[in-house]
Parts: structure tokens; sequence; C-alpha cells
């Protein structure tokens, strides 16, 4: 009677359920949908929503930004939370890490390395720079990065976006880094481990324009932007958060050395753009508890009663 998804599995058939949606992202940054400068068709569309009866979200503010981008009316809105950021809550990320890496990570400072794809390799999308890297700065020097992980006790685990997994797994699969550590989708897979599993592990980290950012602001945790190429992204897919400084809560960077002057600077100071954290983080996250999983479970039994008993004329 109820087919529940987390991301758009209702785009390509006929509407047999009532159909749940528990949401994507809560803090998006690049366009989607319709505002997408370029590719209105390709995700987040009015048509994919429409088949969607009830879209599970974080705040009404993630409301806002899933209309403008999808045109969901504001009676197909639950405000419950994401289920996602119970496991980041919960999980013993540290021990899932060493599982993931079959070695001890104990007395060191960890960072992710997490960018939204910038080539999609299945439909030849490109959205700003055509970066085709692990990190997205011009003429990225690993070995360097590396020693300066080693210097400053810390390990860098980058994970790109599955989109353009396979090009780049291919091009750093021979890099053997000690303190700089490449993951895959199949090297959580081999190991029965999720993503949201290990992330709260992580005393930091280093993005784009990703909604991996939400994930982040809501465990209050520093973020360093790489923004190189932001003004081919504003004019190619654009941004939805303007002004881009006000929304973003930490240092953009635009250079190698940049990154890591910054990447010290969020991890040795606690302070360093905390405030700014926490006053967004009340914005885009009504709840903040491990409840989430249980707000939309308790919706989907609410649903479900209710369907049962038009079946049954009661």
């Amino acid at each position: 009677s109820i087919t529940v998804s987390g991301f758009n599995t209702f785009v390509r058939y006929p509407k047999f359920t009532y159909n749940i949606d528990v949401g994507h992202a809560s803090v998006i940054i690049k366009n989607c949908g319709i505002m997408d400068k370029k590719y209105k068709n390709f995700a987040f569309t009015p048509q994919e929503y429409e088949k969607i009866d009830k879209v599970f979200i974080t705040s009404k503010m993630n409301m806002l930004m899933q209309s403008a981008f999808s045109a969901i009316p504001e009676n197909k809105y639950e405000i419950t939370g994401n289920p996602r950021t119970d496991t980041l809550l919960l999980s013993d990320g540290k021990n899932n890490l060493e599982l993931l890496l079959e070695k001890k990570i104990d007395g060191k400072k960890i960072i992710f390395n997490m960018p939204t794809f910038h080539i999609h390799e299945n439909s030849g999308i490109v959205n700003g720079t055509n970066f085709n890297d692990s990190f997205k700065i011009n003429n990225f020097e690993y070995e360097k990065f590396n020693k300066f992980l080693m210097e400053n006790n810390i390990i860098c685990i980058s994970k790109v976006h599955h989109a353009e997994e396979r090009v780049i797994t291919e091009k750093v699969k021979d890099k053997k880094l000690e303190n700089l550590i490449f993951i895959s989708n199949k090297d959580l897979e081999d190991k029965g481990l999720d993503l949201y599993e290990i992330l709260n592990c992580a005393d930091g980290l280093i993005t784009d324009y990703s909604s991996i950012y939400g994930d982040f602001l809501f465990m209050n945790k520093p973020i360093v932007f790489v923004n190189t190429d932001i003004e081919e992204y504003r004019e190619e897919r654009g941004i939805s958060l303007e002004p881009y400084d006000f929304w973003t809560a930490g240092p953009k960077v635009q250079t190698q050395d940049g990154l890591e002057k910054e990447l010290l600077k969020s991890l040795l100071d606690e302070s360093y753009y905390k405030q700014k954290r926490e006053e967004l983080r009340d914005v885009f996250y009504e709840f903040k508890d491990s409840n989430s999983t249980l707000r939309v479970w308790e919706h989907i039994d609410k649903v479900f009663k209710s369907i049962t008993k038009e079946k049954v004329g009661v």
C-alpha cells in the first residue's frame, strides 16, 4: 500500500501506491530542478514529485528550498527530521572507520574530503570547471598534501561523489599515500558499512557545493569550502543559497596552501565559525535529536492505518 524512498525512486513508474519520500538533503547549495540554469529536467523535477504524496523534511527552510526546486505544495510536507542524522548521532564511527581501513587511527585527527560531482559519468553533464580529480583545486599536489597531513597527525579520507567515482577512482588507485586514503562505495559495501556509519568520527570536512555540508553542520563540525570555480558554477548551474558567504559556515579557499592553512585553523580553534554553524543549524534543522527515524515511522504508520481503514470501509 505504501512505497518509501530516499531519492526519487518513483520517477519512471506508474503510480500504484501511496508514495513517501524521506528526503535527499537538508542544505542544498546548488540549484536543482526548475532552478537549475541548464538542466531543468535532470532531477528534482515537479513531474517527479507529482507522484509523491508525502515529503519528510528537516525544517521550514528546507521546505522552501524543495518547493523552489520542485514546485511541491505545502500540504505534502511533514517536518520529521532526516533518519540519516540519527545514524550520525548513534553510530560508532571511529570503530567502523577502523574496520573499513583495517588499521587503528588512535590519536589522529580525521578529515573527510567529499566534493560534489563536476562531471556526471552517466549523463555527461558538467557543472562548473571540468575537474577530473579527487580535490577540486588546480594542479593539486597529492604527495605535498600527504606530507602536510603526516606532519600534523591528520588522516584525510577522500570519498568522491558516486556520479564520478569510476573515473576518479581509476585515476587515484595507484597512489599509495599513508595519510591520504581514497575510499569508494564498493569499499564500504565490502565491509557491510554505510557512509553515514563512519562520518561522525570526523573532526572536519573539505567540500565545495555538496549537500554533505548539511550533515556536518548538523554535527556542528568544521567545514572548509573549496570554491575554486564558484563563478563558473554560478553561471552554469546556479547557487541556491545566496549570498553564498552568508550561508556557508566555514572558510573558503581556492589554493592548496590556503586549504592547508584553513584546515589547521579549523582543527585547532574550536571557536572558528562555531557561532555561525550553530545559527545556521537552527535554520535548517528543527530537530537535533536522534528520533527522526521514529517520527518518520510514526507518520508512515499513521498513513498505513488510514489507508487500511479506507480499504475495509471503516
